[in-house]
């Protein structure tokens, strides 16, 4: 019996996702970039490891989410120019001597798109990310790092659905966005 029933809702929940016309947002984001992308990174002078990491993270995105191809600049259909424009690191919280126990850090990326379409975009996202220190009065580059990397996967990830509802929205125009 737990077999059937796990089956019956496997099946209907496809059906609901699918039935129904529900598309990833993969496959909105796909209409405006095509299959191959080219990522040009501006190297921030102040932050080059973590301008190093965003690189690598978006190029993960694109294979992993977009399910493109990383090509060079000349097979390119679209090209993303990323820039690390800002990383701040904010003390939110301060314990009786005076010491800071929790940060929040802010990453700025630009993103310059020019998309299959040879259309151009200029998309600003921010991610940002609070992590707490206990018992230290310094915080350790590692922990910096650590959170940079977690703030800059959320600008990425908030990048990604821009670039999806921009899909979705050429879509609209021809009646196919659910």
């Amino acid at each position: 019996k737990k077999i059937i029933s796990t089956l019956f809702i496997i099946h209907y929940s496809l059906f609901i996702l699918f039935g129904c016309g529900y598309k990833p947002s993969t496959a909105f984001s796909k209409k405006v970039l095509g299959d191959k992308i080219y990522v040009d990174l501006d190297i921030n002078i102040e932050e080059p490891e973590n301008s190093v990491f965003i690189k690598d993270a978006i190029n993960e995105a694109i294979y992993n989410r977009f399910k493109a191809q990383l090509t060079n600049k000349k097979d390119a259909n679209t090209i993303i120019k990323v820039k690390l424009e800002e990383v701040e690191l904010t003390p939110l919280s301060y314990d009786k001597n005076g010491y800071a126990t929790l940060y929040k850090n802010s990453v700025e990326l630009d993103f310059k798109v020019i998309d299959r379409f040879k259309k151009s975009y200029k998309i600003t996202s921010k991610g940002t990310f609070s992590f707490g220190v206990v018992g230290q009065s310094v915080i350790s580059d590692k922990k910096k790092f650590d959170a940079i990397k977690v703030a800059s996967s959320k600008a990425i990830d908030k990048f990604i659905s821009k670039i999806s509802y921009y899909g979705c929205k050429k879509s609209m125009e021809k009646k196919q966005c659910n």
